[in-house]
């Protein structure tokens, strides 16, 4: 009896043991199969939207779709992207400098998700300022998507130096020669254009010809903005005489008593001169004789205004430089001028 109740123990460990058995088997195969669902690969980024739809470069944009987790980059237009991941179905991303306009794309382990383009706006000029000023006025233009920027132009004229400070922020010098109108900044074909832009002109020397001589020398200024010219100095001494050729050229005539020292030429809203340049005056004498001979078998009388030459007895003088004489001849009864 106690060997079969032994038995019957046994035989009833038995089987528990073998139950337990199978249901460890039964366990262990129902863990594989979770395991074998849990490392599937997950699908491929699905972009549904994102807004905004536009906007320059460093705008935030909000992405949604599926499957973001995990992302490993972000490209707007073909341009890689600073981008976060917020959930599984949300991101945000800025767009980069360099995008331009085409699709948003999302990558993960899994593969690569596009969705609709992003528009990025043109380089645009929102401001700048100051609105008006000479050449070599300094302008901060403000707008958007100023990386990469080639040129700055006023009216056409390139900018003789500028600085782009960042993707918002340009200052460029305003170009000798440029007139009023719109300034633009360039690369390749796009372009953004302001406002007008004032262009104050300023008369300026760009040299002039002969750069000596003496009293009664015609000396040839070149430069801009001569039109409405008032006068022009040669060290402060005015010229004999002076004309507006053009607005690109005078010409001055070197007065008596003028000195060596700076051509000035006295412009509608400055004076200007040529650098460091000189003019190198040559001294002359203070007069010059005037002599006057008669030809002829007759008689007669000439004389000068100012006084000076009377001739029968005088027929020479002193003149004083740049000094206009009339002269007057008078035949005697029976003789006749013929001049």
């Amino acid at each position: 009896m106690i060997q079969r109740r032994s038995l019957g123990i046994v035989a009833a460990a038995s089987a528990l043991v073998a139950v337990l058995v199978v249901s460890g088997f039964a366990g262990a195969a129902r863990a594989a199969g979770a395991a074998t669902t849990a490392s599937a690969a997950p699908p491929v980024p699905l972009v549904r939207g994102f807004a905004p739809a536009k906007g320059p470069t460093g705008t935030v944009v909000t992405v949604n779709g599926r499957y973001f987790t995990g992302a490993t980059s972000v490209t707007v237009g073909g341009a890689a992207s600073a981008f976060a991941v917020v959930d599984d179905r949300t991101l945000t991303v800025t767009v980069a400098p360099a995008a331009v306009t085409g699709p948003v794309a999302v990558t993960t382990p899994s593969g690569t998700g596009s969705g609709p383009d992003f528009t990025v706006d043109a380089r645009t000029i929102r401001g700048f300022s100051p609105v008006s000023g000479p050449p070599g006025t300094i302008v901060a233009l403000t707008g958007f998507n100023f990386l990469g920027t080639g040129s700055v132009r006023f009216e056409g004229v390139p900018s003789p130096a500028f600085a782009v400070i960042d993707d918002r922020t340009i200052y460029a010098e305003v170009p000798f020669g440029a007139t009023l109108g719109a300034i633009t900044v360039h690369e390749g074909p796009a372009v953004g254009t302001s406002l007008p832009f004032t262009y104050d002109p300023v008369t300026r020397i760009r040299g002039f010809s002969p750069t000596a001589g003496g009293a009664g020398t015609v000396v040839t200024v070149n430069g801009t903005n001569f039109d409405g010219a008032a006068g022009v100095d040669f060290n402060g001494t005015p010229a004999y005489s002076f004309v507006v050729v053009s607005n690109t050229q005078l010409r001055a005539v070197v007065p008596f008593g003028a000195s060596s020292g700076p051509l000035v030429v006295h412009g509608v809203g400055n004076d200007a001169t040529f650098g460091q340049a000189v003019f190198s005056v040559r001294q002359d004498p203070a007069s010059y004789p005037l002599s006057v001979a008669r030809i002829g078998a007759g008689s007669g009388t000439v004389t000068s205004v100012p006084a000076g030459i009377a001739c029968g007895a005088a027929c020479a003088a002193p003149v004083a430089f740049l000094t206009s004489v009339t002269l007057t001849a008078a035949a005697d009864p029976g003789s006749e001028f013929a001049g």
